[in-house]
């Protein structure tokens, strides 16, 4: 009886030290959740005038899992003011942006960083730096960086606040922008194309073509090809891939007469044609009896020839330099005005 009672009493002692084992180990466990808390009024909290529009509708407190990401983050509204992000309320010059992939390792507040709308360079009302419970700030700004002028903007220094990051600008009267510096023109269809040669960006001038269109009824065109070969019709259209047919395939020499009708003015004769004959174009323009060259052309590329836009045109002529054999196509010819 003695043995069995005294193995009662160490089974018993056995299962107290187990339960205070579990009970230690217990309080030893790691918490796997964190509260992430948004502040939208930490910063301005000293702004009477200052209240979030839409807190009502924002989720200020959530819990996430330890080592996950915090998520979609709330959006803020107040009037008068721009939102600027949410930041660690001990980060106060905003160095780390809080972003939806960033991941929580405790719980944390984050606080709303805003920006007085409408400031000036001397005032830029951005909350935070050194003094957080104002929404404006007593800029301490760095040294400047200068930016040398360009095409279109004229030499500057740039300079920083180092509490909100304001940029501030001083342009220089005797740094003006250098203006674009073009290259020369390059013909396209219904248009024209040049590039500065120090930036680089791209110019285009774009025409309508009128070859086939009616303007008021008084704009139309005749034509007719003429050469040692006999002549033929000229057939209208549009310039584009649908209508940009051969109007016709002659050997030897031949050129192209256009006879307009009445009040026909245009900015730009275009022609396009396969071959390896030069030609020259001539233009004769109402109460004129002799035609007047505005440029020679080759075939194998689009070419535009400038026109006199404030007179009417009777005929325009393309002549072969030199007839001597070979095959010359006119993919297109087309009268156009500058869009």
């Amino acid at each position: 009886m003695k043995a069995k009672k005294f193995l009662s009493v160490l089974m018993a002692l056995a299962l107290v030290f187990a339960s205070v084992a579990i009970l230690a180990s217990c309080g030893e466990k790691k918490p796997t959740t964190a509260t992430v808390t948004f502040d939208p009024y930490y910063w301005m909290e000293d702004d009477d005038n200052f209240e979030v529009s839409n807190e009502d509708d924002l989720e200020l407190e959530r819990d996430v899992e330890i080592g996950s990401k915090v998520g979609s983050l709330p959006k803020p509204k107040a009037e008068g003011y721009t939102f600027g992000g949410w930041y660690a309320e001990d980060d106060e010059d905003f160095e780390e942006k809080y972003k939806s992939s960033t991941k929580i390792e405790e719980d944390i507040t984050l606080v709303a960083k805003w920006t007085k709308d409408g400031a000036d360079s001397t005032d830029t009302g951005t909350s935070g730096g050194d003094t957080p419970t104002t929404p404006t700030c007593n800029h301490t700004y760095g040294p400047p960086t200068h930016e040398v002028a360009t095409c279109t903007k004229g030499g500057y220094d740039e300079f920083r606040c180092m509490k909100c990051y304001e940029l501030k600008r001083v342009y220089y009267d005797d740094e003006p922008a250098l203006g674009h510096q073009w290259g020369s023109w390059t013909d396209v269809a219904m248009g024209r194309t040049r590039t500065c040669k120090r930036c680089d960006e791209e110019e285009t001038e774009t025409y309508k073509n009128i070859t086939s269109t009616s303007i008021d009824g008084a704009i139309t065109m005749d034509g007719e090809w003429y050469g040692t070969n006999g002549t033929g019709p000229l057939v209208n259209g549009k310039w584009d891939d649908e209508h940009a047919a051969t109007i016709a395939t002659k050997s030897g020499a031949c050129g192209l007469i256009i006879k307009l009708k009445p009040n026909v003015k245009a900015d730009k004769f275009y022609v396009a044609g396969t071959g390896s004959t030069g030609y020259t174009v001539l233009v004769t323009y109402e109460g004129e009896s002799d035609p007047v060259s505005i440029g020679m052309g080759s075939l194998g590329s689009i070419m535009a020839f400038d026109l006199d836009n404030t007179r009417n045109i009777s005929e325009i002529r393309i002549d072969i330099e030199n007839g001597t054999g070979g095959v010359d196509t006119w993919q297109e010819v087309a009268l156009a005005v500058k869009e």
